[in-house]
């Protein structure tokens, strides 16, 4: 009798590895922190969700670390935007297989907008209908890796839409009776929100920001700048200040940076991808990013008023 114990040990042990390995938490790894901020929404405190590129990396020539690799590797789920973002991640992606992958650029019901006439805009985040299109995909596709959650996902989804849709009323509402205001942005970066609010930039400096403009272009951007006498320019944090110092030659207008990855939100609230952060703070996290964009618009407007 006593020489069973030994085995009956074992057995208790392998038992509850077995059952701590089945009840182990999804994880989800996102290319950037706004689809990690709708995962968070998403998943809340039942699943993990990694980012790979952060503040300092560059989306579209990011390379992947040994620790990315092996974090794509353990990952659920993948979450990333596509091809046309994630420039040098696609070869890695593609080698994945559809039922761990989620390629936000091809969901179904997505909304596009062109960059031109060959290339598509890939800041489909900026747009909170494309984010709750995201939102109901990872449910999706998560609650077929862990169904014994997937009633809490799909509450968490309506809470999500329910956020974003008060959001919308709330910018829509702050939006009411702004001035037609002339703004330059450093890239068109910001047409989903635009469009989707009825904002409009009246000049982009550059065509491609990683592409330095020819003498031409830099000619027709100055004369552009000096016509329409823009009250602010939107700057991308990875602008060239002496190239915008070109561009804008003598102008007044007010600069301002924005972050459209929502790496520059206070810490408070650019932290609601962590483990330990609740579903309801990335949502607010997510909504905070297009908040300040808007801000930026509005405030814009007033510069405008001020400046005539």
């Amino acid at each position: 009798m006593f020489r069973k114990f030994p085995q009956l040990f074992l057995g208790c042990v392998l038992f509850l590895a077995v059952h701590s390995s089945a009840q182990a938490a999804v994880h989800v790894v996102s290319t950037i922190r706004p689809l990690a901020m709708i995962a968070k929404a998403i998943v809340g405190d039942v699943a993990t969700v990694d980012v790979l590129i952060e503040a300092q990396d560059d989306a579209h020539h990011y390379t992947l670390s040994p620790s990315d690799r092996l974090a794509i590797e353990r990952a659920d789920l993948l979450l990333w935007v596509g091809p046309e973002f994630e420039v040098y991640l696609t070869t890695m992606m593609q080698r994945l297989g559809e039922a761990s992958l989620i390629t936000a650029m091809t969901l179904p019901d997505m909304t596009l907008h062109p960059l031109d006439a060959q290339t598509l805009d890939p800041h489909i985040w900026l747009d909170p209908h494309n984010a709750r299109v995201i939102a109901e995909a990872l449910v999706a596709a998560i609650s077929q890796q862990d169904p014994a959650n997937s009633d809490y996902y799909a509450s968490n989804l309506q809470d999500f839409i329910s956020e974003l849709e008060q959001a919308e009323r709330t910018i829509v509402q702050d939006l009411a009776g702004m001035p037609e205001t002339a703004i330059a942005v450093y890239h068109n970066a910001y047409q989903y929100l635009e469009q989707r609010f009825g904002l409009t930039h009246a000049i982009a400096l550059v065509d491609n920001p990683e592409v330095a403009p020819g003498i031409q272009q830099v000619l027709r951007v100055q004369n552009s700048i000096r016509d329409i006498q823009p009250a602010c320019v939107l700057l991308d944090p990875e602008h060239s200040p002496a190239l915008v110092d070109t561009l804008m030659g003598d102008s007044t207008a007010l600069r301002l940076q924005i972050d459209v990855l929502g790496y520059d939100q206070q810490a408070g609230v650019s932290t609601a991808v962590d483990d330990e952060s609740s579903a309801s703070a990335a949502a607010a996290s997510y909504i905070a990013l297009l908040r300040t964009i808007v801000s930026a618009y509005l405030q814009c407007a007033g510069q405008s008023v001020r400046n005539n």
